[in-house]
């Protein structure tokens, strides 16, 4: 599992990484950067499988670190870092913002930490899943709102045609061969 810690505190990251070489579940490699501008820019390169944001950064704060990391990538998964209680509500909300999970700061260890990276990985792969089926739903139930445009269009003019018929079949003096009426 490659992890890309954005976190500014040179001690709380060493902590991060020393935490997930010891007690990690699955094998990961963690690489560090102190900036989002810096993480951004790795993020471009690809080949990251999650995102450790912290939200209080030298050049970025709270929600606005979260968005930018998802304008830059929508399928990477982001878990965030808090330090404090009251930074909380803010990590509630960029769960609402897109972000897979977060972790308060004073409470990590590296078992909690595996699991979190690894089920946020596994959420957003089955997020991309579910967009990939509503995306094909949709695409279907496109094609079949075609159809059903070309076949009541054929109908109605099945419709046009047979009362041709009777009108000419009336014209010429003949019984009208089909019952419109009910059509």
């Amino acid at each position: 599992m490659k992890v890309l810690l954005i976190e500014n505190q040179p001690a709380e990251a060493e902590l991060v990484q020393r935490a997930l070489r010891k007690y990690a579940a699955y094998p990961c490699e963690v690489e560090w950067v102190q900036t989002l501008g810096l993480g951004l820019d790795r993020l471009k390169n690809g080949g990251i499988d999650v995102v450790l944001l912290d939200l209080g950064l030298s050049d970025s704060q709270g929600l606005d670190s979260v968005n930018r990391v998802r304008a830059h990538t929508l399928h990477v998964p982001i878990v965030v870092l808090t330090g404090s209680y009251a930074e909380e509500s803010t990590a509630v909300e960029a769960l609402k913002q897109g972000a897979q999970d977060y972790l308060m700061k004073d409470q990590l260890d590296g078992r909690t930490l595996s699991r979190a990276l690894r089920y946020a990985i596994e959420r957003k792969q089955g997020e991309g899943a579910l967009l990939q089926k509503i995306t094909e739903l949709a695409d279907s139930n496109e094609k079949l709102e075609q159809f059903n445009k070309l076949a009541v269009g054929r109908e109605q003019r099945m419709i046009d045609l047979k009362a041709q018929i009777n009108e000419l079949s009336k014209a010429l003096g003949r019984p009208a061969p089909y019952d419109v009426s009910s059509l």
